[in-house]
């Protein structure tokens, strides 16, 4: 039941998007050594949240605003942190990590996907806001401040919390 109410959070995140993109597992492309990595000035950032009972998922849109064709890491170097800036006190994990898909490659226009489930974020849900902070290895880093009004808190505590961060993706 879970795993169904993750997928369903999930799949309102590409629809929140708004993204407009046919789908596609990275169509065959495999970075080469000779390739560039993106720059984080190179993206346009827009984030949201929706609450899954005691989870959160997270959603970045990187909407890539460069010329040349450039590649991302597999997966997203993801941190969070309240509206001041202090970092929250959450595990990060990578969900399949030996599985991970080839890097992305974008151009312009392109759009990507980062996206994390919150686990029991109950306990730290920071009441001034939230920034979603992705490093850029090399590059720099791109922050998307991200909307929790209207995420209710919900009971709970004693437990601590984690993110797990999933590989970028293409939206739908």
């Amino acid at each position: 039941m879970k795993l169904r109410v993750s997928f369903i959070a999930v799949t309102g995140l590409f629809l929140l998007a708004g993204c407009v993109r046919s789908f596609s597992f990275f169509g065959g492309k495999t970075p080469t050594p000779s390739s560039r990595l993106c720059a984080a000035s190179d993206f346009l950032t827009s984030a949201n949240a929706n609450r899954m009972g005691s989870d959160v998922a997270l959603g970045v849109t990187l909407s890539y605003q460069g010329q040349d064709e450039c590649g991302l890491s597999n997966l997203p170097l993801l941190t969070l942190t309240d509206a001041g800036g202090h970092p929250l006190e959450v595990r990060y994990q990578s969900v399949n990590p030996t599985e991970a898909p080839e890097p992305p490659r974008v151009k312009a226009g392109d759009q990507v996907l980062a996206i994390a489930i919150w686990k029991d974020a109950c306990t730290t849900l920071p009441e001034a806001g939230l920034v979603i902070h992705i490093e850029m290895p090399g590059a720099g880093r791109v922050d998307a401040p991200v909307s929790i009004a209207g995420l209710a808190t919900c009971p709970g505590g004693g437990y601590s919390s984690s993110v797990e961060i999933n590989p970028y993706t293409y939206p739908p």
